[in-house]
């Protein structure tokens, strides 16, 4: 006669319940970018997670010493259009994609790395800065209910080139993959004809 075993109904639901977390999770995870040899962690840029993390610890170093004027955005190979503009968005003020024309060459600020273990994250930035400190590491650390949040901006003493970090260099985002749109933008209205001023009324 088989023998069927059951899990107890607490144990039962905890299991099933903490499977789905983990399936769905986009907080706590185990992420580096760019991919280390052999790991088995995720290495692409355009998760949702990802975007969040990169896209506030962007704000948060910008505003750290700030960067003046319109300033070119550079993500982790691989970011797709979709990324971009979404990581753009969030930013807002002069941030543009690599792909925006410009009239004049504009600074640029990258993402270098991402790591993430567990409910820490650790994001590499290059920036310009008055203080001669490019490099920067950006510290966030993920709370239940209200995601993850900036709690450190560290300038680094150390040169990008000492540190050893690989900025993104691409001029234009990866194409969108198929069946995936961009939101089209808003038209811009028109403007209205100018009022003719008194002078400009011919004499009777």
């Amino acid at each position: 006669m088989l023998k069927t075993f059951r899990l107890p109904i607490v144990g039962g639901v905890l299991l099933i319940a903490t499977a789905a977390g983990l399936a769905g999770c986009t907080g706590p995870t185990y992420i580096n970018i760019p991919p280390q040899r052999g790991d088995l962690a995720r290495d692409s840029p355009n998760g949702g997670d990802v975007v969040d993390i990169m896209s506030k610890s962007l704000a948060a170093a910008i505003e750290a010493e700030g960067v003046p004027g319109v300033y070119e955005v550079l993500l982790p190979e691989g970011a797709s259009q979709q990324t971009y503009q979404e990581v753009v968005l969030r930013l807002g003020g002069g941030a543009i994609t690599p792909d925006t024309l410009r009239e004049a060459p504009v600074p640029s600020v990258a993402v270098a790395g991402v790591r993430v273990r567990g409910k820490a994250a650790e994001v590499d930035i290059v920036r310009p800065s008055p203080t001669g400190r490019a490099a920067v590491m950006v510290e966030l650390e993920w709370y239940v209910g209200e995601d993850w949040a900036v709690t450190r901006v560290r300038p680094l003493r150390l040169s990008v080139e000492a540190l050893g970090w690989a900025v993104p260099t691409e001029a234009v985002p990866s194409p969108l993959p198929p069946g995936v749109a961009l939101p089209e933008a808003e038209p811009e209205s028109e403007p209205l004809p100018p009022t003719p001023e008194s002078s400009d009324v011919p004499d009777a």
